[in-house]
């Protein structure tokens, strides 16, 4: 960064946001394209957009999705609790802890489970 050389005609409005959690805090500028700021333009208001970079849909469709779980659709939380279970009924044998967590512990796609030891839980998140 270095100091302008000239005026500017447009600013963006910004605010600093600290984070305290350590002997030297940090500093991080947060920049609001959408606040239309002094003059009542915002930055946003006043860039094109460009061409569209990104693959029609139905080129996209032509792919199986073997191991996607799409969230946000209806069948979502059974499908992400259905792919843990073919998971295990695979590959779950040899990661007996594991098998359990996925079988037992899962709220769609999150594990929440624990170990009896220090030991154990190492183990676990080994195996996970």
């Amino acid at each position: 960064m270095s100091e302008a050389t000239s005026s500017s005609s447009y600013i963006i409005p910004h605010d600093c946001v600290t984070k305290n959690t350590s002997t030297s805090p940090k500093l991080r500028v947060v920049f609001n394209a959408l606040d239309p700021g002094y003059n009542k333009t915002s930055l946003k208001s006043l860039l094109l957009a460009g061409s569209k970079l990104q693959s029609d849909i139905s080129d996209v469709i032509k792919y199986e999705l073997n191991t996607t779980v799409t969230y946000g659709v209806v069948p979502s939380a059974f499908l992400a609790q259905r792919c843990l279970k073919q998971l295990v009924i695979d590959e779950g044998d040899p990661f007996l802890m594991v098998s359990q967590a996925f079988l037992h512990n899962t709220k769609v796609d999150d594990i929440v489970t624990g170990a009896s030891s220090s030991e154990e839980a190492r183990t676990l998140l080994a195996q996970l």
